[in-house]
């Protein structure tokens, strides 16, 4: 009887050794997801949870370093700057997220791995993507033809919203513009306040002289092309006289019921094509 009893005690003594060895490696899966997980978001977080100290610290610095070059060095105000940093971002949280997931790990479930993978794809630029944003970068939509040939119908543009809070506004430029019906809108600018400009015969004149416009799309002298002669009006102080480069589709600065825009509705000068349906386009500088 005594030995059944000690048996059966030894027997409850590995069913209970068991159970918490299987716990704690489920702790420990558990506990690698989730810093695979905080490493694909911040690099080295992960690291910080697992107490890998000199780890978190490298990881750390590289992600500051990423920071550093969205502010205030700016980075993304040209579109290799753009993607570099986004592909770096996304390189370096898919590492310390694998390296959060694999080190340390008794088991290594190889259908796991997807975990760790997907979050950096996924997450890895999210840090960067959100300081982008706050410094004033933003990708704008193309929905008309008005601008072509300088910006494709469906063209995604990146603007730098933050541009005239510290510059002043120049012919030429081409910025986006919120409408008082809140619609945006993507327009040269012809003239500043103070100009005065016209239009004849498919022809701009500036301050009484021809404007030279390499940019624009030639008027076909068609129904629509009656915007075409203008004028001559002064642009008031503080306004904008805009118009569009593909003159026989644009609503702009020449219709009266569009009128003279306010310096004030400027939201921001376009910098490059991010997207579009060209592959040719991408990155294409836009002035």
């Amino acid at each position: 009887m005594d030995r059944l009893r000690t048996l059966y005690l030894d027997c409850s003594a590995f069913k209970k050794a068991t159970i918490l060895s299987t716990f704690a490696m489920e702790f420990s899966t558990g506990k690698r997801i989730l810093a695979a997980l905080l490493s694909a978001v911040i690099p080295g977080s992960g690291q910080v949870l697992k107490r890998e100290t000199t780890k978190a610290v490298v990881y750390l610095a590289l992600f500051a370093v990423e920071l550093f070059l969205y502010w205030p060095t700016r980075v993304p105000e040209t579109y290799i700057g753009l993607i570099t940093v986004k592909i770096g971002a996304i390189c370096l949280a898919l590492v310390a997220s694998l390296d959060a997931w694999l080190t340390g790990a008794a088991t290594k479930p190889r259908y796991l791995i997807v975990i760790p993978v997907l979050a950096a794809v996924i997450l890895g630029d999210a840090p960067t993507g959100a300081i982008c944003l706050a410094e004033g970068f933003r990708v704008y939509k193309v929905p008309g033809s008005g601008m072509e040939p300088s910006v494709m119908k469906g063209d995604r543009i990146m603007a730098d919203t933050k541009y005239y809070g510290t510059k002043a506004v120049k012919r030429g430029e081409i910025v986006v513009v919120l409408l008082p019906n809140n619609n945006y809108v993507v327009k040269r600018v012809l003239a500043v306040e103070g100009d005065l400009i016209a239009g004849l015969g498919g022809y701009v004149y500036l301050n009484g002289q021809l404007l030279q416009e390499p940019y624009a799309r030639p008027t076909e002298f068609g129904a629509v092309s009656q915007r075409s002669t203008f004028g001559p009006i002064r642009v008031l102080p503080g306004k904008l006289f805009l118009a569009g480069d593909n003159r026989d589709m644009s609503f702009d600065s020449r219709d009266p019921s569009f009128g003279q825009i306010s310096v004030q509705r400027l939201v921001g000068k376009i910098l490059y094509v991010s997207f579009s349906r060209t592959p040719s386009r991408w990155g294409r500088k836009i002035d």
